[in-house]
């Protein structure tokens, strides 16, 4: 008999058990010294994915060990904090990438739908790019000695004048921003950290409509420590943002169950993760209430430019930035978000804007924004894109044909399996609701369900619970960095995952 295998399992299963006891422990010391009444226990399933993903022997068990026990002392509250995944589906993303489906090589590869990326147009923008530095290779602010020194930490007034035109043009032709108005820094992400830095102090909260980005809640809480308050439309339809009362609730829920005040509320239009643009006169309602109670209106319109369903002009299209749906901005905003990632296919870019006419918050960006600022021989680089606008305007006429393809493709084959969704006309994703297949509308079941397509179909989706879905068993499926055909295979997955969720 071959001992070596079972010698090494019962050694390997001696360490993880050891250390799983560790871990629980300072889990729990961990939790014990969090102030916060909401901080939760690690779940059992998360304990054994951190120890079946970091202990292979007793040697691994003892390094693991001797760290687990030293946390105490190793990493501050607010540390402790940011070890904690943005979301719950961050651990899956490697086995993603590790093997991707590839449908010649590899057909049996993970096919990831739960990242927000558009990959339509990512070739043209980098030939953009690079077309930019052959041209200028002489000029000093790109490639000199000047380029290596310090400049505006909101942005050079190249690349801020060359954001207020191009918002001028696509997201709010109807009102007119100035380069004094942005402030430019490394991403939307960072622009949100910086802000709500601004104007929130910790246990302070947003409100925010949902379904929402699920990042919102790591955006809001991993550094500023916000709390994320989702808002439910109490008529359970998700397309139409929630009354004025469901917002009035939310707020007083939201005070008895912490120390903090709100602070603001926070609007995503085109919506992520529906793939719908709000109607007008709704927006406007709850821009006004926000500004009128004198909280900040912030509205993130980093798919203003990736509607796919009509012209660009904005009265025709449908959408109308909260810019021009005010009639007069406050220094509570509205403070409009806008970037590279989504519109211009350049997620790696880091290249975000806040377009804000209130003072006190341009004060405090002119600070905080020191800490993010975007590299500034790049900046010169991006100004010159964006004032190409005849490229631009190529580019995003093209990226939205794109999007209205894949869009299509996945909406006909949604179709042909009689899966319900919500068919987008903005973005990069598509709503799908499975909450009738759910053997019980709980949230442990749309987990069952979601693992099942992860691990047996290797399918990845955004599950409903973490963009704070109300009711289970949706998810958000992401288009616009995957081949038509993955697209097809992807829909064919989710129809073998059910059956085999039906079997269970």
């Amino acid at each position: 008999m071959n001992t070596t295998g079972v010698n090494q399992y019962n050694s390997k299963f001696v360490a993880r058990s050891l250390a799983k006891k560790v871990y629980q422990r300072s889990t729990r010391h961990c939790v014990s010294i969090q102030r916060s009444s909401r901080s939760k226990m690690v779940s059992e399933e998360e304990v054994n994915y951190e120890i079946g993903q970091r202990i292979e022997t007793q040697e691994d068990a003892a390094v693991f060990i001797k760290a687990e026990t030293e946390k105490g002392t190793i990493l501050s509250e607010r540390g402790y904090g940011a070890c904690k995944p943005p979301f719950s589906y961050w651990p899956y993303f490697l086995r993603c990438a590790n093997r991707p489906f590839d449908a010649t090589n590899d057909r049996e590869g993970y096919i990831n739908l739960a990242v927000a990326q558009n990959f339509l147009a990512k070739q043209d923008v980098q030939d953009k790019v690079k077309e930019i530095c052959k041209n200028n290779e002489n000029d000093a602010l790109i490639f000199g000695l000047e380029a290596a020194g310090y400049d505006n930490m909101k942005g050079i007034e190249r690349l801020r004048k060359a954001f207020s035109n191009h918002a001028n043009r696509i997201i709010s032709p109807n009102f007119a921003w100035h380069e004094d108005d942005v402030c430019v820094s490394s991403g939307v992400g960072a622009c949100i950290d910086n802000l709500v830095f601004a104007i929130a102090d910790s246990n302070d909260f947003i409100l925010i409509p949902a379904p929402y980005y699920p990042a919102f809640t790591n955006d809001l809480g991993v550094r500023c420590r916000v709390r994320a308050v989702p808002v439910y439309n109490s008529s359970g339809d998700v397309t139409v943002l929630p009354s004025l009362e469901d917002f009035k609730r939310a707020e007083e829920n939201a005070v008895g169950e912490g120390e903090g005040m709100c602070r603001a509320l926070l609007l995503t239009n085109p919506n992520n993760p529906l793939g719908i643009i709000y109607e007008p006169g709704d927006y406007r309602r709850c821009v006004d209430w926000a500004l009128e109670k004198q909280i900040h209106c912030i509205s993130d319109e980093v798919y203003a430019g990736s509607i796919y369903d009509s012209e660009m002009n904005a009265k025709t299209r449908g959408f109308i930035s909260a810019a021009e749906l005010v009639e007069e901005h406050t220094p509570y905003g509205p403070h409009i978000l806008t970037g590279l990632s989504k519109d211009f296919c350049a997620s790696g870019y880091r290249v975000g804007a806040i377009l804000t006419k209130s003072k006190p918050v341009q004060t405090a960006l002119s600070n905080v924004s020191y800490f993010c600022a975007v590299p500034g021989p790049f900046q010169h680089v991006i100004a010159a894109m964006l004032e190409d606008e005849v490229w631009v305007d190529e580019l995003f006429s093209m990226n939205r044909t794109r999007l209205k393809q894949s869009r299509d493709v996945l909406v006909a084959s949604l179709n042909e399996k009689k899966i319900p969704h919500i068919v987008p006309n903005a973005g990069l994703f598509i709503w799908i609701d499975l909450s009738n297949e759910l053997k019980e509308q709980t949230f442990e079941e749309e987990k069952k369900l979601w693992k099942i397509l992860f691990e047996e179909t290797h399918l990845m989706l955004t599950p409903g619970k973490d963009a704070k879905n109300k009711k289970p068993g949706t998810f958000r499926a992401c288009f616009a960095a995957t081949p038509f055909e993955s697209l097809k295979v992807a829909i064919e997955r989710i129809s073998t995952g059910l059956e085999m969720y039906r079997n269970l």
